[in-house]
């Protein structure tokens, strides 16, 4: 009768052991939804809680933390890498602000091109252009003997003078001037093939002064052919010095009127004559008033109206020898220097003829006032 409780106090053993297993069954359920429901698993893409997972087996022992691992692929899928794409938008800004430079740039040409162009430097100087004329030559028949070639002062000298009795004294004066030539004659040498014209035209001076061509009055053509053909070559020497020196200023004398004398007539002045002059005169007037020489760099200039009231003063007439003494500038050669010579210790009281035809000491010495005035 002792025995009979043990049986019942085993079946209550059993019970509670099973009741106990039961709790503890459900308690590790619900462990195992807690660790799948918990947020932290979802809120941050952080490896950390992933690899903590992995290392489970460290404690497999426990039979609760099996459940565990087979929940953690799932997690490794949300790892959030969208927090790289809001940078490029930040990037994207920067390249309009490259955009204003080239206008910033483009304004600098148009100023290059408001720069007015180089003006040529004007030299304050005079350069005086002509023949024989202007070279200051002079022919005197010797009577009965023969002739001289006499070299009197060019009209260079006479215009620097007048400049000095001015009280100015900073214009220089050229001699571009050469004898024995012509620029349209096809009797006489040509100027354009001369030294002085390669010196005038690298001169640049403020002023050039063409004084008349006697030569090519006696080219042997008729005044109606050769008088076109002197103001053609006429223009060509304006044109070529206006294209040199383009601020420069031109003046062009005219052909006066003189008295060729007998001897200078029968040789190198033949074709001055009156009525050649005036065709000539005639041709380089048309030309300045509406033709190739109606430039605004040319002034034309009369040279009658310059020498006016001189007559035949202007040009070369007779010498005695003290007159000789005076004007010559330059001693003749030997031979002609002893027919002077000779002449006048047989003629003491003599003179020698003028030709007529070159301007005198007092001639340039007139028209170079006169041209000085229209030169400041």
């Amino acid at each position: 009768m002792t025995l009979s409780p043990r049986p019942a106090q085993a079946r209550i053993a059993t019970s509670c052991l099973l009741i106990v297993l039961v709790g503890a069954s459900i308690a590790a359920l619900l462990l195992a939804l807690l660790v799948v429901l918990d947020p932290r698993q979802w809120s941050a893409p952080a490896a950390p809680t992933i690899k903590a997972a992995v290392t489970a087996p460290a404690i497999a022992n426990r039979a609760t933390d099996v459940p565990t691992v087979t929940l953690v692929p799932p997690t490794a899928t949300l790892t959030l890498t969208p927090t790289a794409t809001p940078i490029p938008p930040t990037a994207t800004p920067i390249t309009p602000t490259a955009t204003p430079i080239p206008p910033t740039v483009t304004p600098v040409p148009p100023t290059a091109t408001r720069r007015p162009p180089p003006t040529a430097v004007v030299k304050r100087c005079v350069s005086v252009v002509g023949d024989s004329v202007a070279h200051g030559d002079a022919v005197y028949e010797i009577p009965g003997v023969g002739y001289l070639q006499a070299q009197l002062a060019p009209v260079s000298a006479f215009i620097e003078y007048q400049y000095r009795q001015h009280g100015i004294g900073d214009m220089k004066v050229l001699n571009r001037t050469s004898s024995a030539v012509g620029i349209s004659s096809g009797n006489h040498p040509s100027y354009f093939g001369t030294v002085e014209y390669a010196q005038l035209l690298q001169d640049g001076c403020q002023y050039t002064v063409i004084i008349p061509w006697l030569n090519d009055l006696s080219s042997g053509v008729d005044g109606s052919v050769a008088a076109p053909a002197h103001v053609s070559a006429l223009a060509t020497l304006v044109q070529t010095l206006v294209g040199k020196n383009p601020t420069g200023k031109i003046l062009i004398v005219n052909y006066y009127q003189g008295a060729a004398a007998p001897f200078a007539a029968r040789t190198f002045a033949s074709g001055f004559t009156p009525g050649n002059v005036a065709a000539f005169n005639q041709q380089i007037a048309a030309a300045c008033t509406g033709g190739a020489l109606a430039l605004p760099q040319v002034k034309c200039v009369d040279a009658n109206a310059a020498l006016g009231g001189m007559g035949l003063a202007a040009v070369v007439g007779p010498a005695s020898q003290q007159d000789l003494s005076t004007l010559l500038v330059a001693p003749p050669s030997q031979d002609q220097a002893s027919q002077v010579s000779f002449y006048f210790s047989n003629n003491p009281g003599g003179a020698l003829t003028g030709d007529g035809v070159h301007l005198s000491n007092s001639g340039k010495a007139q028209l170079a006032a006169y041209l000085v005035g229209l030169m400041p």
